[in-house]
């Protein structure tokens, strides 16, 4: 829902805190030739990706580097209009079809997965020090996200297990309906 993702990305405290990633973006390595403040609506949806990958490869068996992402959102720009994730497989063998990979994709079943995903984001192992991070892993460019939910394979990931944050998804302690999946129960 383009129209929910622009309102959500619009509210002030979603700003604040994605100008927190934005800093560490521009100063690292990884983004210093960037042009343009990066966007809540791509962390959303990365991080959104990252969750599906370890729900899907909990639920299936099958193991998480051999599954991939491709984020369909620009950065630090709209000028696509592009909202949306694809998640494959990136091996040719027969891994996908023993624990139901590519069955847990089907109506009626991804929904069930989506819901879990998120359910368990709401509260990572490392909590409360993850969810209240200012900046972790690679050159501090994540907030809520570390190896316990939302850090993946490096093989997996598009853009190096950077540009995450958990709190955006699912809400923070101190700001629960800051996340565009707001989640009642912690």
């Amino acid at each position: 829902n383009s129209a929910a993702l622009k309102d959500w990305a619009l509210r002030h405290d979603v700003r604040a805190r994605i100008d927190k990633l934005d800093r560490a973006y521009h100063t690292s390595k990884y983004g210093k030739n960037s042009v343009g403040k990066l966007r809540p609506e791509f962390v959303l949806i990365h991080t959104f990706a990252h969750l599906l990958i370890n729900q899907l490869s909990f639920e299936c068996g099958y193991g998480s580097s051999s599954i991939r992402e491709r984020i369909y959102c620009e950065k630090t720009s709209n000028q696509c209009e592009m909202y949306g994730v694809l998640i494959y497989t990136a091996s040719g063998d027969s891994e996908g079809s023993l624990g139901g990979l590519v069955r847990q994709g089907e109506k009626g079943r991804i929904e069930d997965t989506i819901i879990a995903a998120l359910k368990n984001a709401a509260w990572c192992s490392s909590d409360p020090i993850c969810i209240q991070s200012a900046g972790q892993g690679p050159e501090s460019c994540n907030l809520a996200a570390c190896h316990n939910c939302a850090l993946l394979p490096e093989t997996c990931c598009e853009c190096g297990n950077r540009l995450l944050d958990r709190g955006l998804a699912v809400g923070t302690l101190d700001n629960p309906k800051i996340g565009f999946f707001e989640m009642p129960e912690r």
